[in-house]
């Protein structure tokens, strides 16, 4: 069984079930990790940053403890000024240039760059695009829902 992290709202007893303590903060792209998990066909177990193997999807980078070694396979930092020393692990992928220009990296290790978001094609049916662009805000980014809803 793999251990993997990834953001969840405080007070959640389980991944995906219902915040405890008041309305929950979701976002998509920590809840698309137990999807993805799932398609691949992996056994495995949420845990906490500094006891996981794994982390995939969301901005948690700045969540690992110093010279963590697990696997890293796409996520990002959630601040562009944030320093994050991966080089104990295995980098397969990060999120962009922006993550990749904030972490120190194994020895010759380079990284495809990509949102695993970019994979749920593979498996989701997709409607047609009713406009030629999407802008998914962070929960964080409160400020924008408003410039594109």
């Amino acid at each position: 069984m793999v251990r993997c992290y990834w953001w969840r709202p405080p007070g959640t007893a389980n991944p995906g079930s219902v915040h405890l303590e008041g309305p929950a903060v979701r976002n998509f792209g920590d809840q698309i990790n137990e999807f993805i998990l799932q398609q691949l066909g992996l056994d495995y177990s949420w845990s906490l940053p500094g006891d996981a193997e794994l982390i995939m999807c969301g901005s948690v980078l700045e969540h690992l403890p110093a010279n963590w070694a697990g696997t890293v396979c796409g996520v990002g930092k959630l601040h562009a000024s944030s320093r994050v020393n991966l080089s104990d692990a295995r980098v397969f992928a990060l999120r962009g240039e922006l993550t990749r220009s904030g972490v120190a990296l194994p020895h010759g290790c380079r990284p495809v760059l990509g949102d695993p978001g970019l994979l749920l094609p593979l498996w989701v049916r997709m409607p047609s695009a009713r406009y030629p662009v999407g802008v998914l805000p962070h929960h964080a980014d409160k400020e924008l829902w408003s410039r594109f809803s």
